[in-house]
């Protein structure tokens, strides 16, 4: 069976469906944060706020043991458009790197460095000064999302992209996102409570991709990796999926022959290209590797036609 065989290759979909279910993940972080945001808002002048359940509160978390705060302070935001910078931060980077790693891998790494944030933000809280209960706020998921900004950043840096309708490098646009966060959105919060937010998510974007971490490759995971790798091949090879029909009149034997045994050998070129996609990501892909996929693209336009 040749490569244009193969599951992903059979059934013709819309590309923007293709995207979303590509980026489910992505899109589900950014509507759970939206959602619960809003019956925060809604339920913040009646008897019992939502939001007092879920902020970031160290007498609650270190009396009552509550420290399931460290995840439920991400959807609890004081400033609305704070809240929305940060989701525009998780949607843009997030859905490119959900594509490149998957699902399950974008949002533990999107967990921990959440986690984080408010971890760093409670003992800044707890130990750093008596900062008064109005200086106690919340910061949505900023922490997050200027992780998943740092990690794309890094994959990446001299990618030219736009931003200001201005063309710059992508590590100028981690520069400047992060300065707007701390002295615009943050321009009224204590320098300590600004730092804290991003001292312990930046520096584990910094470790996850210098030591190439993988938070969900654990050995029980190791039977889908291929299957996943497939799916993250898709839009390099930029193939449409559509169902192969099948001809009535076979081709002459020798040429279909020659044919086969060219189809056979680049498909293990592929699957081994696969195996190290599934392994690395496709950052770690060589130019011949990539050469590689660019023929199997070409030969399978040219086999359609």
């Amino acid at each position: 069976m040749g490569y244009q065989d193969r599951d992903y290759f059979r059934e013709e979909h819309s590309p923007y469906l293709n995207l979303i279910r590509s980026t489910r993940v992505c899109w589900g972080i950014v509507i759970t944060i939206a959602v619960i945001y809003l019956l925060c808002t809604f339920t913040q002048d009646t008897a019992q706020p939502i939001a007092d359940y879920l902020r970031v509160d160290p007498q609650l978390m270190v009396n009552e043991w509550q420290w399931q705060r460290l995840l439920t302070g991400t959807f609890v935001c004081d400033n609305a458009w704070h809240l929305v910078f940060a989701l525009l931060i998780i949607w843009m980077i997030g859905h490119e790197l959900e594509q490149m790693v998957g699902g399950m891998e974008l949002l533990a790494f999107f967990v921990v460095a959440t986690v984080l944030s408010n971890l760093s933000l409670f003992l800044v809280y707890q130990f750093g000064g008596p900062f008064p209960l109005l200086i106690q706020q919340s910061f949505g998921p900023i922490g997050g999302a200027m992780a998943l900004l740092t990690w794309a950043v890094l994959l990446s840096p001299h990618r030219v992209v736009t931003y200001l309708f201005v063309p710059m490098p992508f590590w100028i646009v981690g520069i400047l996102t992060l300065v707007i966060d701390l002295f615009f959105f943050l321009q009224l919060v204590p320098m300590t409570v600004r730092l804290a937010i991003h001292a312990f998510s930046i520096p584990f974007a910094l470790m996850y991709h210098t030591f190439n971490w993988r938070l969900t490759a654990w050995p029980r995971l190791s039977g889908r990796r291929r299957w996943a790798a497939r799916r993250q091949l898709t839009p390099v090879l930029q193939m449409p999926q559509r169902s192969m029909a099948v001809r009535e009149e076979a081709p002459p034997i020798e040429p279909f022959l020659r044919t086969r045994a060219v189809d056979e050998q680049l498909e293990a070129k592929v699957d081994a290209i696969l195996e190290k996609v599934s392994q690395g990501g496709m950052q770690s892909l060589t130019e011949d590797e990539k050469t590689t996929l660019k023929r199997a693209s070409e030969a399978l336009k040219r086999k359609r036609s």
